[in-house]
């Protein structure tokens, strides 16, 4: 519960340099994608032929139902500025000049109402893979707004010409299926979990937020039809930037060749002035010597925020009561020996575009402190 205390302890990420100093300046060119008014949140990836592919939401606003002044005796944000058409896909395409390719772009689905919906696509694409299979972990949005975990797995020359269906994740319990058409992950209590911010690891690894855990990942073990609880992974509720919630970004990306750590961004939300605000943070992810994952390394700065894509291009905000600054895809770059040296990563400030913005990781993973507990890289 958000209380007036959250207003006065937390410190406004907006007014942050765009260019933050962890280790070397780790956040460089800024520049937003023209033509992607009202396209925001698309997932990410780079194919043979050098394409970009952006999979995300497509969202309008109505005027004639504009929501009217809400009741500001409250300290809960109100999110308002009238519905959106939250049902339609799009893909596209940027070619190596960063335009986009108009015969590449198309819609995969538009829900009408009163039908479920999907949002905010995220995409683990295995490099050693001989086939290009595509992993995203997306969010399912029944008609009444609540939010399952769920996956689809393509590939890009699908994505092109058909239409693939997402599909609700399944939880085996005993090796019995639980029954019901549209089943969600369970927790060790064996309850239903609604949540969101569903994220490939690796090849059988899932993560996602429980609706009622908002500093918590559960890590669920995919194997064709089998899924499996695995572990919760805890986040700090005393990060400035991430008090009153924590979510994953995109796919977390190997550092190295060894696969023991992983660069990843964690976005935060935190209340300022009755408002929610967004930001987005680097962080590690590594196994344990118990086998276990954990987070550690959360920056106590955020790297992004709706200033970094501002002082571009005026971000205007679609919703009252949130300055909204958020990322679900990035193209990872390696040196010749394997090594992370640059993400592009496409952020969608205010929900209304998208940005690309260039991150050098090498001084942020330089200066990781790694606990003994912690598997050498």
């Amino acid at each position: 519960m958000i209380d007036g205390s959250a207003e006065e302890d937390s410190a406004n990420p907006n007014k942050l340099s765009m260019f933050s100093e962890l280790g070397r300046v780790a956040v460089g060119e800024v520049k937003t994608i023209e033509r992607t008014d009202g396209f925001y949140n698309p997932a990410a990836w780079m194919d043979d032929d050098d394409i970009t592919y952006l999979l995300g939401r497509y969202v309008e606003m109505i005027p004639d139902q504009q929501s009217p002044d809400e009741d500001t005796s409250s300290e809960m944000p109100v999110i308002g500025g009238g519905p959106d058409t939250t049902g339609l896909i799009k893909l596209m395409a940027l070619g190596r000049d960063g335009q986009i390719v108009d015969e590449l772009t198309r819609v995969l689905w538009e829900s009408k109402p009163g039908e479920p919906s999907f949002e905010d696509f995220r995409v683990f694409k295995d490099p050693e893979d001989p086939d290009g299979k595509l992993n995203f972990g997306l969010t399912y949005v029944e008609p009444d707004g609540t939010p399952y975990p769920a996956v689809m797995i393509t590939t890009t020359e699908e994505l092109r010409n058909g239409r693939p269906e997402p599909h609700v994740i399944r939880v085996l319990d005993d090796g019995q299926r639980i029954s019901g058409d549209q089943t969600t992950p369970l927790n060790e209590e064996g309850t239903r979990v609604p949540g969101k911010n569903g994220t490939w690891i690796d090849q059988h690894s899932y993560m996602y937020r429980p609706n009622d855990r908002l500093h918590q990942f559960e890590v669920l073990k995919v194997e064709g039809d089998s899924v499996t609880h695995q572990q919760y992974i805890e986040l700090p509720e005393d990060i400035s930037w991430g008090k009153w919630a924590m979510g994953t970004c995109m796919s977390p990306e190997w550092t190295d060749n060894t696969h023991q750590e992983s660069f990843m961004l964690i976005h935060g939300i935190t209340v300022v002035n009755r408002e929610f605000v967004y930001s987005v943070a680097p962080a590690r992810l590594f196994r344990k010597k118990s086998g276990e994952l954990a987070i550690d390394n959360i920056a106590d700065v955020p790297l992004l925020t709706s200033a970094s894509s501002d002082r571009v291009k005026k971000v205007v905000q679609r919703h009252k009561g949130r300055d909204a600054f958020y990322t679900v895809g990035w193209v990872p770059h390696r040196d010749e020996a394997g090594d992370l040296v640059q993400v592009d990563v496409y952020v969608s400030p205010g929900d209304s575009r998208v940005d690309e913005v260039i991150v050098d990781p090498r001084g942020i993973i330089e200066n990781w402190k790694r606990p003994e507990t912690a598997i050498a890289a």
